[in-house]
């Protein structure tokens, strides 16, 4: 069972997260335009109830390190640089490059030419290991939501 079918997912937007609410409707799925407590619940494995949480947020400053290292958790922070300075960026384990350019930091970071790749309609998975275009289908809200 793939970790995307069961994981709680919030997501906290730096702009007004009330627009996307009405098109995107799941008990999974929690929509904010403000910082709020996180994991909403106790994560547990896929298939438990309530599941893997994973966090998504565009705020300009990264969430501190230690949000994301508890068990079945996953925190994602969509920036359009690497924040100077930020632990948790220094840390990080993969970046999901969603524009050309973008794959240059990856390629500095874990010295990875092939990361800088990217072209204009591909997303790709940068990591230690290399760069990895990805190919999935996104409805038509999903693509609003993702730009």
């Amino acid at each position: 069972m793939p970790l995307c079918a069961t994981a709680v997912v919030t997501v906290v937007r730096s702009s007004p997260a009330a627009a996307l609410s009405g098109k995107i409707s799941s008990d999974r799925l929690l929509l904010s335009d403000r910082p709020l407590s996180w994991p909403t619940a106790a994560a547990g494995p896929p298939g438990s109830s309530p599941g893997p949480q994973a966090l998504i947020l565009d705020y300009p400053t990264p969430p501190p390190r230690w949000l994301g290292e508890s068990p079945w958790c996953t925190v994602v922070h969509a920036a359009t640089a690497l924040p100077a300075g930020s632990d948790f960026w220094a840390h990080v384990d993969a970046m999901l490059l969603t524009s050309p350019g973008y794959g240059a930091t990856a390629a500095h970071r874990w010295r990875r030419a092939e990361a800088d790749d990217l072209r204009a309609s591909e997303i790709a998975l940068a990591d230690r290991d290399g760069a990895y275009p990805l190919a999935f289908p996104l409805a038509p809200a999903e693509r609003e939501v993702v730009g």
